[in-house]
C-alpha cells in the first residue's frame, strides 16, 4: 500500500470514528472493521499493524472486561437482568 493510498484509508477511519469522539453522549461508537481498525493503530504505511495485532488487543480486552465482572459475581446475562 503506498502513503498515499494509506491515508486515504486512515482518513476514511477516522472521519467514521470521529462524531463518536466529538459527541460521545449523543453519538454511539462506529462498527470498525478489523482493517479499519488496524489502520488507526498504524503511525504509517510502512509500519503497519496487522489485523492479527488488533484480534488479540481484541481478544485480551474482552478477557480482561469478563475476569473484572467474575470478580463483580456477574457471571451471565442473567445475573443483572431484572426478573
Amino acid at each position: 500500500m503506498t502513503e498515499k493510498e494509506f491515508n486515504e484509508k486512515k482518513a476514511a477511519a477516522v472521519a467514521k470514528a470521529m462524531p463518536h469522539y466529538a459527541d460521545p453522549a449523543n453519538v454511539g461508537l462506529p462498527r470498525m472493521t478489523l482493517e479499519e481498525t488496524a489502520l488507526l493503530m498504524s503511525p504509517s504505511a510502512d509500519k503497519l499493524v496487522p489485523k492479527s495485532a488488533v484480534s488479540r488487543k481484541e481478544k485480551s480486552a474482552l478477557l480482561k472486561l469478563k475476569e473484572g465482572f467474575a470478580k463483580l459475581g456477574v457471571t451471565s446475562l442473567a445475573d443483572i437482568m431484572d426478573t
